[in-house]
């Protein structure tokens, strides 16, 4: 699992900058699935069979502020997926304080957040999830994610 500072990242998906609604404190969490090795007890004797996990899947979670405007652009990209199931694509971010970019692959918004009233501001989570990663170190790190 990592956890990221909001003022060191980028973050976008579908080319919609995230970052301005990100809430306080931590507000994204990376948890890959599988298990990396599986052993398996082989035979009578202590002996054990270890078979590698090649799956890079995983879910991200991103947590929003209920009055941004990023709470709507994904519960727009969430309404037309579930219309059309085509807002597939890159999750991006970018940690300015290490150079370390991750592209999140064939990421999809799996569920819209509940919601909820009240006399002080919510958080809502949005949760994503991918099909692979690719992690990389940029060069070149002043190039906003969205293009600007």
């Amino acid at each position: 699992m990592r956890q990221y500072s909001a003022d060191q990242i980028e973050l976008s998906f579908l080319s919609n900058d995230l970052k301005p609604g990100l809430a306080d404190g931590s507000f994204l969490v990376d948890t890959p699935e599988g298990t990396g090795f599986t052993n398996t007890p082989r035979g009578a004797v202590d002996k054990v069979t270890s078979v590698y996990n090649v799956s890079k899947r995983g879910n991200v979670q991103i947590q929003v502020t209920q009055d941004s405007t990023e709470h709507q652009i994904l519960l727009a990209i969430f309404k037309a997926d579930r219309a059309q199931r085509d807002q597939v694509g890159g999750l991006e971010m970018k940690d300015n304080s290490s150079g370390m970019k991750i592209t999140w692959l064939n990421a999809r918004v799996m569920m819209r957040p509940g919601e909820n009233r009240g006399t002080e501001l919510a958080v809502y989570t949005w949760q994503f999830n991918y099909e692979s990663y690719n992690e990389q170190i940029v060069v070149n790190n002043t190039q906003n994610l969205v293009g600007t």
